[in-house]
């Protein structure tokens, strides 16, 4: 099981200045829509609830339309495909092993980052903002665990965070703590 944004995809570290700059909102930005994101990972507003929210919140000053282009624009120039560990999971698939993904991702993000086909080969997504709840939830683990049909030592999952790490280790999937390609690569 891979995780998206900083294993599949790796974020490139300019990513909320671009997005200031993208959209022509400045310091409110922070304040103001990262809250309805943190709403939008864990699965609790709808994308339609979402968006309508942060429109509202930066009082019209984007619409409807511009806000869906902006985080299509933010996701293509913000994050990078890593197309070695993408290959590598080519590679195990050939070979017979089920992948899923299990990401934390708000509905634009889902929709930008795995809403097109070089993800097709993995047999389930789970992605928080569907599956109303998000890492390091165990609740995410065991529905990833029930769609692939695995046992927990069955399972290999490849994180950026060590605290879902140590979530998925408590149900007794085994995992690597994703740092770099030749690490996790090794470790496979």
């Amino acid at each position: 099981a891979f995780d998206i944004g900083g294993v599949l995809e790796i974020p490139k570290y300019d990513s909320v200045p671009n997005m200031k700059k993208i959209i022509k909102i400045r310091n409110e930005w922070k304040e103001k829509v990262i809250p309805i994101i943190d709403e939008s990972v864990k699965g609790k507003i709808t994308k339609e609830q979402f968006i309508k929210k942060i429109v509202k919140k930066l009082e019209n000053k984007i619409t409807r339309k511009d806000l869906i282009k902006s985080q299509k624009i933010f996701y293509k120039n913000s994050f990078k495909t890593n197309k070695i560990l993408l290959g590598v999971a080519h590679k195990l698939k050939k070979e017979g092993y089920k992948l899923i993904i299990i990401s934390d991702l708000p509905w634009l993000a889902k929709e930008n980052l795995i809403g097109n086909k070089k993800y097709n080969f993995f047999i389930a997504k789970i992605i928080s903002c569907e599956v109303r709840c998000a890492k390091p939830n165990n609740k995410i683990f065991k529905i990833a665990l029930t769609k692939s049909k695995t046992k927990p030592r069955e399972m290999l999952f490849i994180d950026n965070h060590n605290k879902n790490i140590l979530s998925a280790k408590k149900l007794g999937i085994n995992t690597i703590l994703f740092k770099n390609n030749n690490q996790t690569i090794k470790e496979i």
